[in-house]
């Protein structure tokens, strides 16, 4: 797969049994037998599809979303599909366009969508998940508790991330991370100081799959909860 384009030569060579002799090498001199070269020429194969590797998400509301990607070479159309978290069904639809609006979705939820390219000779598989969240109407504003705020980065986050904890009280703040069973993957303390930002790196999530998690920091029986998807 990775051989370069160009005239390229094998040479197959067979020498005559010698039990005191090694493996000759390719321009070796021997006494008795055969040598042979074969040449290809390797092109491009102007037939390959390739994938589309990037979707980013504009304009989310509580029940639509627009998804934009770049423009894969050789494509003629795309096929995307998207779901509900947890969920196994699909809605699948098709569009010569390199954006598309994700419709009738429900408040304040988690979906995850697929992309793949139709070029005129192939068709690329769903390889790739990418993952987003709908909006949520409430009727007060929400207020932090008081406890700490923390922001979680980067998010989405595909190998490492990391919690900046800026406490309102000095102490120890639990860290813990869930996934979307309510299992606790990895637990940790770290201690912060009032009004002086804490930032833990968590390496963790490079051994965790796809999906949505949950970043909760808990002091004194009070907890603060974060979103975080690993693409």
């Amino acid at each position: 797969l990775d051989a370069t384009a160009g005239s390229t030569r094998m040479r197959v060579s067979m020498a005559g049994f010698d039990p005191f002799s090694f493996n000759q090498e390719p321009c070796e001199i021997i006494q008795f037998g055969e040598v042979e070269d074969y040449c290809i020429t390797i092109d491009r194969d102007d037939n390959t599809c390739f994938e589309v590797d990037t979707v980013v998400f504009k304009s989310i509301t509580m029940t639509s979303a627009i998804m934009l990607w770049p423009p894969a070479e050789g494509a003629i159309a795309y096929v995307y599909r998207y779901r509900e978290v947890g969920t196994s069904m699909y809605t699948e639809l098709a569009t010569v366009d390199t954006f598309a609006v994700l419709g009738g979705l429900s408040k304040c939820d988690s979906f995850e969508v697929e992309v793949r390219t139709i070029c005129m000779a192939d068709t690329t598989p769903y390889n790739r998940v990418y993952y987003v969240e709908t909006q949520c109407d409430v009727a007060v504003t929400p207020v932090e508790n008081l406890l700490s705020s923390f922001v979680v980065f980067p998010n989405p986050t595909s190998d490492v991330t990391s919690i900046k904890i800026n406490a309102l009280e000095s102490g120890n703040h639990q860290i813990s991370v869930f996934n979307t069973q309510g299992v606790r993957l990895m637990s940790r303390k770290v201690f912060t100081e009032k009004d002086n930002p804490v930032t833990t790196l968590l390496d963790e999530f490079s051994n965790f799959s796809t999906g949505l998690y949950f970043i909760v920091v808990e002091k004194d029986g009070i907890t603060t909860t974060r979103k975080l998807i690993k693409i």
